[in-house]
């Protein structure tokens, strides 16, 4: 009616819980889609589907390697570092949104890369700042995927003290 005002048809193309998702759609799609439409004819909207689609795809398979780094370096032994992946690549959230064209396991992929960061980023003072840059960004970008992995920030960056003592 007159006094409400609806902001999602007014502007579609932001969204505040995935924030970097859509404008990624734009950029894919402008770079990529003379490729796909010489390939496949398809409409802009198949077209931008496929490739955040894609992206997802790529962000699973991220998401699993770094899953495998992450538990065999905590626990030094392969077969657990196996099974906790497998376990988590037939689990239902990875299973329901790796194969769709949401934002979830691309978020998931980049706040496992700030936490391998953390994690393997050693005693080493000549890589502090680097390491902070890269597991800022990758946290950041994590969060600006979907907003509501804000709340595994503390606790990522808690991780290195808890996993391997107050010197680290």
């Amino acid at each position: 009616s007159g006094s409400h005002r609806d902001y999602r048809s007014e502007n579609p193309f932001w969204e505040f819980g995935h924030l970097l998702w859509r404008p990624l759609g734009l950029v894919l799609f402008a770079l990529f889609e003379p490729i796909c439409r010489s390939a496949t004819g398809a409409e802009p909207g198949a077209i931008t589907v496929f490739l955040l689609m894609a992206i997802n795809w790529v962000a699973g398979l991220l998401s699993a390697c770094l899953m495998y780094a992450l538990t065999e370096r905590i626990t030094g032994k392969a077969l657990v570092a196996s099974f906790t992946t497998l376990a988590f690549i037939f689990s239902h959230g990875f299973l329901n949104f790796a194969q769709t064209g949401s934002s979830y396991i691309v978020g998931l992929s980049l706040i496992l890369l700030g936490f391998y960061f953390l994690v393997t980023s050693g005693r080493d003072s000549y890589r502090r700042w680097r390491v902070a840059l890269l597991t800022g960004m990758s946290l950041a970008g994590g969060v600006c995927m979907w907003l509501p992995y804000v709340w595994a920030v503390p606790a990522i960056l808690a991780a290195p003290l808890l996993l391997f003592g107050a010197d680290r």
